[in-house]
Parts: structure tokens; sequence; C-alpha cells
């Protein structure tokens, strides 16, 4: 049987920590173009390039999006689903006290710059699962 051998261009895929994927595509008027994703502690992000004048620049250009974004954000976990939220006082009700319990995991990405990394709960009606501000 002879031998076969598969050529990947992508670079990322090899060389990049976390990434999970991409597409590549160029011709003379599109020039280079590169949608890429990565993944690094639970938070995943997609880099867009496009008219990239080379190969190389559109893949150094996305690695430099993807480093700004892992860099610059984070994804925080506020709770997991059947975790109690607070527990909230009642006055003249049946009970003294509710527990507020997530739904579902509560998660949201964050940037690392901000000063404030508290969420605050509400009890809504709303078909979101975990409201927070």
């Amino acid at each position: 049987m002879g031998k076969s051998e598969l050529v990947n261009t992508n670079k990322l895929l090899r060389n990049y920590e976390g990434c999970t994927g991409l597409k590549t595509g160029s011709t003379s008027t599109a020039l280079f173009n590169l949608s890429a994703t990565a993944t690094r502690n639970n938070l995943s992000l997609i880099a867009v390039v496009m008219r990239g004048e080379t190969s190389a620049i559109r893949f150094a250009e996305a690695k430099k999006l993807l480093d700004y974004g892992f860099s610059n954000f984070e994804y925080l976990q506020y709770g997991h689903k059947g975790d109690t939220a607070k527990n909230i006082l009642v006055n003249k009700g049946t009970l003294k006290n509710v527990e507020v319990i997530f739904e579902s995991d509560c998660r949201k990405p964050y940037s690392k710059r901000s000063i404030c990394k508290h969420c605050n709960y509400y009890i809504t009606t709303r078909n979101s699962k975990c409201t927070y501000k």
C-alpha cells in the first residue's frame, strides 16, 4: 500500500494552546481570511481576520486577538445548579425565609479589569435561568 499524507496549513491548531478549530480562505479579491476558535479555563473565544495581506499575517493577527481575549477576560462561575444563591428573610409570611436556588449553572465572561467581582441576584419571572447585574 502507498503512503498518504494530510497537509494542514493551519499553524494555530498545532502551535496555539487551546485552539479548537478554524476555517481559512483566500481569493485574489478577499485576500487571506481566517476564523479561529480557542478555549482556555472554560472561556471560549472566536477571532475573525479578514483581508490579511499574507497567510502569515492572518495567523499572527488571530493569535493577537485570542491572546488579548485570554489576557483580559475570564469565565466566572457564580453558582452551580442546586446551589443556594441567597437566603431571603420573609416578613409577615408563612415561612420565615426563602432560599433562592440556582435552577441551572450561572456563569458569564468577565473582564479582568473590572473593579467589582460580585453579582446581585433577583427573583424574576422572565425565562432567564440566572439573572445578575
